[in-house]
């Protein structure tokens, strides 16, 4: 008997085209964010800026003064290339 691969997820990711800002040590870099869970989010890059396990912090504008930007401290969890970009996804560790 063959079982589907069922991807579960605790949090619904949403999906946006936004410009974030994301900083480490070294950088402060403008990447896009491709979607935005409760725990993290995944980010397009043009160049392989970060490895597993870095710490980051990130800002999200929201473009209305109503409503404050995201801005959190979090962990790259993965780091993929598609050929054109680097994708990198990154799990929150606080949210202010």
């Amino acid at each position: 008997m063959l079982k589907a691969n069922l991807e579960r997820r605790s949090y619904h990711r949403m999906l946006i085209d936004s410009p974030v800002q994301v900083t480490d040590e070294e950088r402060n870099i403008t990447a896009i964010c491709r979607d935005l869970s409760a725990s993290g989010m995944s980010l397009d890059v043009p160049e392989s800026y970060f490895s597993l396990n870095d710490n980051v912090s990130i800002f999200l504008p929201t473009g209305d003064t109503r409503v404050p930007p995201l801005q959190a401290e979090a962990k790259v969890t993965r780091v993929d290339n598609d050929g054109e970009h680097y994708q990198i996804g990154v799990e929150f560790t606080s949210l202010t």
